[in-house]
């Protein structure tokens, strides 16, 4: 069988899985889409998405929880730390 459309390389045998993807296109789970969805960060070395710190992010732009773009429901972004916090650490 040959690799899907949007693939680079795939594996080989009953139904291939994209290993690498075409320049428009990013990994995430064996297929190759064209941007990573919420929950997930673009790596552009190996051009993969990859899974933000879900006890805090919604979305992010990197790993760990200072990464965060939007938060968790009942999570707040605070501006000085760059992290999502409960109400009572927010800042008066």
């Amino acid at each position: 069988l040959a690799c899907p459309p949007s693939c680079k390389t795939c594996t080989t045998g009953g139904d291939p899985k994209c290993l690498t993807c075409k320049d428009s296109s990013v990994l995430k789970d064996d297929a190759c889409i064209s941007k990573c969805p919420d929950g997930y960060y673009h790596v552009l070395a190996t051009n993969k998405c990859e899974q933000c710190d879900l006890t805090a992010c919604v979305t992010c732009s990197g790993p760990g929880p200072e990464n965060c773009k939007t938060c968790q429901s009942g999570l707040y972004y605070n501006l000085q730390t760059k992290l999502c916090v409960t109400a009572d650490h927010c800042p008066n």
